[in-house]
């Protein structure tokens, strides 16, 4: 298992790679279990963009993760979620 801040900045790189012109503002990590007690990270990704996310890209976006986090010791599922700065504003997020 490895820490939440090395999670949240693979994922911040995958992101900013994978998705042109967008701008990453924050991505949160917490370890929870699922339905079955299976680990599992709630991630939040709060974003900038001019243009719609590219949903191919964002529903792809765990298939290009998982083995990252595998190479660095994580097995648990990454449970993703994208947030707009407008969203993250009126939904009460920290540093939208």
């Amino acid at each position: 298992m490895i820490s939440e801040s090395r999670i949240e900045k693979l994922i911040s790189d995958l992101v900013k790679s994978r998705l042109d012109g967008v701008k990453i503002l924050k991505v949160s990590v917490e370890r929870s279990l699922d339905y079955e007690d299976d680990s599992v990270l709630d991630v939040t990704i709060i974003f900038e963009a001019k243009s719609d996310l590219d949903a191919a890209k964002v529903a792809s976006m765990v298939r290009h993760l998982r083995p990252k986090l595998k190479e660095a010791g994580e097995a648990a599922f990454p449970l993703m979620s994208f947030v707009s700065k407008n969203d993250a504003r009126k939904l009460g997020f920290e540093a939208a």
